[in-house]
């Protein structure tokens, strides 16, 4: 074990490194010859002072500094290097920091490489196949919006918000006894299992360039409306025809257009089709939220992502690290979706204070 590191991580061909806790300064003269590309210090205020001046790869910031400050120094080092994440090491020395704070400090650490990575390669993958979509859809982007007039459409009612994770299977039915009629909102993979419950959903939400209508539902089954982004598969928009309606996201051609004044609309898609229903939900000004099948956690030991009813169940996560969160009926329960659960999280907290939300879930 080693003398200096109470925890740290192997990354292969790491050029850069992110340091918790008071350090020796030889180590971190020997450590920062190790990744030239960067080193980040998190340290106390009275630790390693002058170190910035004379060690030209490494940046100090002190743990008190607002988390702001913090998180922002996290992504420069993310931005020296695209293609390997960098190595975290936490001192032994950091055992006895005040309230934790490098706990929650290496929470956001992690929280911050998990997202930026999973973007990443998300972007290599289908960057192609994403301004692809955008020019395909661009006639229906500038001439069906999500009409402003919609902001009050679900007041004074209960909205559903629908996911596919692995509890739908459980929670669905329970919806559909106990509830009289509310405006459901649907994540795209969730179709099969509410057309098997006979529960047609009011709108139903897909923002992803991959994701096909056949992959998610039956033939000829395309109930209520579909919201969907410039960077949607056409199949959506052709299955539902004039029955669709488009939301702005985080889309270069989008931002070129709102320059040359075709503005983005007031709600924006972000990087789920989960949490995108979730915000339309929101934006439709229900009394309250009920959200079924938006597990923070995967089934199994985490890799299960889909409900039995949705027809997904096959595809699973492999992912390399699974990340411990809260639990419901246990302490911890295992995700690979940590980004996504911070996200969820976020958002939840966000909405709160302007209506009830409840998240009717088995795990995370």
């Amino acid at each position: 074990m080693s003398d200096t590191w109470l925890s740290e991580t192997s990354i292969p061909d790491a050029t850069t490194a992110i340091f918790l806790g008071p350090i020796a300064q030889e180590v971190i003269d020997r450590e920062c010859k190790d990744y030239p590309k960067g080193v980040l210090l998190i340290t106390s205020p009275e630790s390693n002072e002058g170190m910035n001046e004379r060690i030209a790869n490494l940046k100090v910031v002190h743990y008190s500094f607002p988390t702001e400050t913090i998180r922002e120094a996290v992504r420069e080092i993310l931005l020296s290097e695209y293609n390997h994440q960098p190595v975290v090491k936490v001192g032994k020395n950091s055992e006895g920091d005040p309230s934790n704070l490098y706990s929650d400090i290496l929470a956001l650490i992690i929280t911050e490489i998990d997202s930026t990575f999973r973007s990443r390669k998300s972007r290599e993958e289908v960057g192609y196949q994403r301004q692809h979509q955008v020019f395909k859809n661009l006639s229906g982007y500038l001439g069906r919006r999500v009409p402003d007039e919609w902001r009050e459409l679900a007041n004074g009612s209960l909205a559903v918000v629908v996911g596919a994770g692995p509890s739908l299977d459980q929670t669905l039915p329970l919806l559909k006894e106990g509830f009289p009629k509310p405006v459901v909102v649907a994540a795209d993979s969730s179709l099969r299992a509410l057309k098997s419950a006979g529960m047609d959903p009011d709108f139903v939400v897909s923002i992803d360039p991959e994701k096909t209508y056949d992959s998610c539902s039956e033939p000829n089954y395309s109930p209520g409306l579909v919201i969907v982004s410039s960077q949607s598969h056409e199949s959506w928009t052709r299955e539902w025809g004039t029955r669709s309606c488009f939301l702005s996201g985080r889309v270069l051609t989008e931002d070129w257009l709102a320059e040359k004044g075709i503005a983005k609309t007031k709600l924006q898609a972000v990087n789920n089709a989960g949490l995108t229903a979730l915000l339309f939900a929101d934006y439709l000004d229900p009394s309250a939220i009920l959200m079924v099948g938006m597990d923070l956690a995967g089934g199994g030991q985490g890799e299960r992502r889909y409900a039995e009813s949705t027809g997904r169940s096959h595809i699973q996560i492999q992912a390399a690290q699974y990340h411990k969160v809260q639990g419901n009926f246990e302490p911890e329960v295992p995700t690979p979706f940590l980004s996504d659960w911070k996200e969820t999280s976020d958002l939840i907290k966000e909405i709160s204070p302007r209506r009830m939300i409840i998240n009717l879930n088995d795990r995370g």
